[in-house]
């Protein structure tokens, strides 16, 4: 396997990882090759410490436990490989230490002496061997970053329940002197658990989430790696922020988590203004940085509602209704349900109420254990009323299933459930109880007795109602006088169903209310109405009830409005007539009456067309100067009643009195909106027409 190198140039004192040399290997074959040892020799004017610990690395992966020069050489050895060159392919290899301070002017460099440093299972080693790096100066600076963590936690903890968004590492830490910037942080994770555990891991930075990890298999345990060198975190000089890996535990009962900082070296943290990494200092001065022992309790049941848990109200005599809907999760550990404790709270109704029928569970959509009638609890605090269902459901660790309850809306006063007085107004709540003494569901691995829940939880509070309709006359539509014949608009209702139930309209009946006496329902014709959009069927002879049949459903809390409509003969000039009108209907769910009541519409009185005039009370300037145009004299409002008009003509007086000149006035301008809607100007001169002046406008439109 040829091998050849590339070599970093220069690194500074008190530096970590600093980056000393690259060696490539290169694998011609067609099978991958394993690396098991590889010697290092040290090159310059330096001694054994000068480098404190050496390491391999794979890009920003470390690949090895520190090693130290003894007489110039380190030795690197794994016997399950230390790393792997895939077939015809190759890997570069990074030789990186840490430098110690107080060593300035001493020059150091690595080199690959002999093809014997490099032990495979290649069949042979092949390069230009000694392969000997650059040398490196070490310079003195005094200025250079430091930094130093604070001290971690979390403390140890004998008993740590599976939970969401745990903290399992964290520490401050605080950089003087320059600004840096963090490329890297690599963990290790030296418990029992397993890699699928500990998920949904974040490296959090002052309570922001700055990188997702995942544990991966290590050397010893997991690794979790956090590579930001393509947007790393600034830290400013004097600052101290906080670290923090955070993750939800969602398995692994009874085994344990330790998660910390195995090296110096898995923090790569660089000097912005020297550009070295920073050798950084644990709190307290210790080998690794590392929280303390965390040991998993057995698993739990964690029980909530859910937020699509049936809200609306049910409808006395429904069948199979949802009442409640929560969420199950297993933390923990896979974790057998054998039992569910489920009461019906029932708050505002009579103390006869015992039981609710035909009450059913279902996992995930599919119905476990029986159904049956459940008891009925009058008391909020009652923990001794309930029924309990055998289940005997698994949940596995980290799932969540869906648990809704099911029952007809149907209470009853006796177990045998054999009448209904579920009444309008009862209210009904759903629990499962729970508590610490339950013992209703054991850990699959831990064989341990479990609480499900651990405390009762309740579903929303649902009302109980009947289906009815309400009837009345639309308001936002008056009495009307009209004028003879004609489409005529009769009478205007709502109709409004309410919360409980959708109600099926068999037929809207119309009765004809002659008001005065004066016009018969022969001088009507051609009644229909208008619904919600639809326009029923014509009646073209009009009596004094009239029933239009439909089938038209009304949803609960819907409204429709409805209109009367007929035609009125030509030859009525005068009277007065109405309409009453009854909605006949059923309930959806059991087909009981919801008819609405009879109600009154709008009168309608019938009479001549006319028009009222007026002049506007605001009045314009009483002294005008002489010789002034357009000259506003008055406003004048025409209003037509009953039925619309046109005005075809109009006449303007000028009185005279005592000395007016009667030549004051030369002409008259009338500026008039036209049918069409625009603005029309006409001009007339006065005529004397006795003692008064006349200006007269014809032809108007």
């Amino acid at each position: 396997t040829p091998v050849s190198a590339t070599l970093a140039n220069d690194t500074d004192l008190g530096s970590a990882v600093a980056d000393m040399a690259h060696f490539t290997f290169t694998n011609g074959s067609g099978a991958d090759i394993k690396v098991s040892q590889m010697k290092v020799k040290r090159l310059g004017v330096s001694g054994d410490t000068t480098v404190g610990n050496l390491y391999l690395f794979d890009d920003y992966t470390r690949l090895t436990d520190e090693a130290t020069f003894s007489t110039g050489v380190a030795s690197f050895n794994d016997a399950s490989g230390i790393f792997t060159v895939p077939a015809n392919s190759s890997k570069t290899i990074a030789v990186r230490g840490d430098i110690a301070a107080d060593m300035s002017g001493q020059t150091i460099g690595m080199s690959l002496n002999a093809a014997t440093d490099i032990v495979s299972d290649a069949a042979s080693v092949s390069g230009s061997f000694p392969m000997n790096g650059n040398l490196l100066s070490i310079v003195d600076s005094t200025s250079v970053a430091d930094a130093t963590f604070g001290t971690v936690s979390p403390g140890a903890n004998a008993a740590l329940e599976a939970q969401t968004e745990f903290t399992a590492w964290s520490a401050t830490l605080a950089v003087t002197n320059q600004d840096e910037n963090l490329e890297m942080i690599r963990f290790s994770q030296i418990g029992s658990i397993s890699a699928g555990d500990f998920t949904n891991i974040k490296l959090r930075i002052n309570s922001v989430d700055v990188a997702t990890g995942v544990l991966v298999t290590g050397k010893t345990g997991q690794d979790l790696i956090f590579d930001l060198h393509n947007s790393p975190i600034a830290f400013a000089k004097g600052v101290t922020k906080t670290i923090s890996v955070v993750g939800d535990i969602v398995g692994g009962t009874s085994k344990t988590l330790h998660l910390g900082l195995d090296k110096k070296a898995d923090v790569m943290l660089k000097d912005a203004g020297y550009g070295n990494y920073t050798l950084v200092t644990f709190n307290p001065d210790v080998a690794t940085e590392r929280a303390e022992l965390q040991t998993i309790s057995t698993g739990t049941i964690t029980m909530t509602k859910r937020t699509d848990s049936a809200t609306s109200n049910l409808t006395v005599g429904a069948t199979n209704q949802s009442l409640a809907k929560f969420d199950i999760k297993a933390n923990g550990e896979e974790i057998k349900i054998n039992t569910l404790k489920v009461q019906a709270y029932m708050a505002a109704t009579t103390s006869t109420t015992t039981y609710i029928k035909n009450v059913s569970l279902y996992l995930d959509g599919v119905q476990v254990g029986n159904t049956a009638n459940i008891k009925v609890a009058l008391g909020a605090a009652d923990t001794t009323l309930y029924t309990s269902f055998s289940i005997y459901q698994k949940v596995a660790a980290a799932a969540t299933k869906t648990l809704e309850v099911k029952g007809d809306v149907y209470t009853c006063a006796t177990s045998a459930c054999t009448a209904n007085i579920a009444a309008t107004g009862d209210q009904i709540q759903i629990k499962i109880l729970g508590s610490a003494n339950e013992d209703n569901a054991q850990g699959m691995i831990s064989a341990a007795a479990i609480d499900a829940p651990g405390s009762s939880v309740s579903a929303n509070t649902l009302t109980v109602g009947t289906g009815t309709l309400s009837l009345y006359k639309n308001t936002a539509y008056g009495n009307q006088t009209i004028s003879s014949g004609g489409l005529v608009k009769m009478g205007s209702y709502n109709l409004q169903a309410n919360a409980y139930d959708t109600v099926n309209i068999s037929a809207f009946t119309v009765a004809y209310v002659n008001g005065d006496g004066t016009i018969a329902t022969t001088k009507w014709s051609n009644m229909y109405l208008v619904y919600g959009g639809t326009t029923s069927s014509v009646k073209g002879t009009m009596t004094a009830s009239n029933i239009f049949s439909v089938n038209t459903p009304l949803a609960a809390n819907a409204s429709i409005q409805i209109d009367v409509y007929a035609t009125l003969d030509a030859s009525v000039t005068s009277g007065a007539a109405s309409t009453t009108m009854v909605v006949t209907a059923t309930k959806a769910t059991d087909g009981a009456d919801a008819t609405a009541d009879k109600q009154i519409g709008q009168n309608v009185t019938v009479a001549p067309a006319s028009r009222s005039v007026a002049i506007d009370t605001v009045i314009p300037s009483a002294i005008v100067v002489g010789g002034t145009q357009n000259v506003e004299m008055m406003d004048v409002r025409v209003k037509s009643l009953h039925a619309p008009s046109t005005i075809d003509q109009m006449r303007l007086k000028y009185t005279v009195d005592g000395d007016d000149d009667v030549n004051a006035l030369v002409s008259c301008k009338l500026n008039y909106p036209t049918e069409s809607g625009t603005l029309e100007t006409a001009y007339q001169s006065f005529i004397l027409g006795g003692s008064d002046y006349y200006a007269t406008f014809t032809g108007m439109t």
